[in-house]
């Protein structure tokens, strides 16, 4: 494990300062430059674009349930999602947001807040934490308490 973020992972790589040539394969979305800044730090590094995460519209029933004012219980795992899933989103919806990041809760429509969890820790095992403890009722403080 090099880290918990993108940053951290090129301040590892940096800082192990590798010999010859690097290859980074990565998604055909990335929120932060690993290439500018490893090659800023003098490395030598190519990439290559090996997946790519397709935007879908929300299907007829996801949104008739975020009409229907039940709560739902949304992770946000990136900004490009959040950014996506509220542009679709009705105004209507009564959401648990919780955000992955601080980077990712930057990025939720203010009247979304309220009732959002950031996590203090950018991992799975606590969004899988977070969510579960959310969906079972939990209120805000307990919830926080829960994901560290």
């Amino acid at each position: 494990m090099a880290g918990e973020t993108a940053q951290d992972v090129a301040a590892y790589v940096i800082a192990e300062n590798p010999r010859g040539q690097i290859l980074y394969a990565r998604g055909s979305h990335i929120a932060f430059d690993m290439v500018g800044r490893l090659r800023a730090a003098g490395l030598k590094i190519d990439e290559r674009v090996v997946y790519d995460q397709v935007a879908a519209p929300l299907s007829r029933d996801a949104t008739q349930l975020l009409k229907s004012q039940a709560t739902v219980v949304l992770p946000l795992f990136s900004a490009r999602s959040s950014h996506l899933f509220f542009a679709a989103c009705p105004d209507e919806a009564r959401l648990k947001v919780i955000a992955i990041s601080d980077t990712v809760a930057e990025t939720i429509p203010k009247h979304h807040r309220a009732d959002m969890m950031v996590l203090p820790k950018p991992d799975a095992a606590r969004m899988a934490q977070a969510v579960l403890f959310s969906a079972s009722g939990g209120n805000r403080l307990e919830q926080d308490k829960t994901a560290q």
